[in-house]
């Protein structure tokens, strides 16, 4: 499977489950933080929570998505990013947070059904091209769940 990108924008790569970690910010925070520095703030405990992911291509395939083991996973790699659900949000960096105050955690499964999701149904149309959800068994069947990964 591959994702639409465009070439040289930046994307995060997030677990579905962690997008509502981020509810109750204030544009404030938002815009006083990076990020790269909202990791650490917002998912103290996790060291790569989500990957910040600037693309080379317009084609991404998810082949480039290598499983880490947890040992070899490390808080200073911004590719790398943790799943707990096996539900992964590929988003536009720039509309993350507006991703984030019109839609949680539930919403996203919903929309996601088995198959992961590629067009946006309304009132969400406007995220066509802009964010993808995949499981991570689309990666590779034997990641289904939880796991540390690394684009490569």
């Amino acid at each position: 499977m591959n994702l639409q990108l465009v070439t040289g924008r930046t994307y995060v790569f997030i677990d579905v489950l962690y997008i509502d970690d981020f509810e109750g910010l204030t544009a404030a925070d938002l815009t006083k933080n990076n990020l790269a520095g909202l990791r650490a703030e917002v998912f103290p405990y996790a060291g790569n929570p989500y990957a910040i992911f600037k693309s080379d291509t317009n084609q991404f395939y998810l082949s480039r998505i290598a499983y880490v083991p947890s040992a070899q996973a490390t808080s200073d790699n911004l590719h790398e990013f943790c799943s707990d659900s096996g539900l992964i949000l590929a988003i536009n960096a720039e509309r993350l947070f507006d991703l984030v105050s019109r839609a949680n955690a539930e919403i996203l499964f919903d929309l996601a059904g088995e198959d992961g999701m590629e067009n946006w149904p309304k009132p969400l149309e406007d995220f066509n091209g802009q964010a993808h959800l995949f499981y991570t068994s689309e990666i590779n069947s034997g990641f289904a769940g939880g796991g540390s990964f690394r684009i490569e």
